[in-house]
């Protein structure tokens, strides 16, 4: 266990985390996100740059909409 490291505050209710994204600055595909009720979870697709779709570590697809945010949505 790393001694260094604060530990993470628990993520507030309606609120996500971006917990691991691969491009500084732009969520994406496969990217780690956190909500206080699904834990960690990975960026299944983005579908608009309000509206993302998880898949949870037991493998059930969730879509988060209402983000409050505009994620800049990346084209492959």
């Amino acid at each position: 266990m790393n001694e260094n490291k604060a530990p993470q505050e628990a993520v507030q209710p309606g609120y996500i985390r971006l917990v691991k994204l691969q491009d500084e600055g732009r969520l994406q595909k496969g990217d780690i996100v956190e909500t206080a009720r699904l834990g960690q979870c990975k960026v299944a697709h983005i579908q608009s740059p309000d509206s993302i779709c998880v898949i949870t570590a037991d493998k059930r697809y969730f879509n988060l909409s209402g983000l409050g945010f505009k994620a800049r949505m990346a084209t492959a």
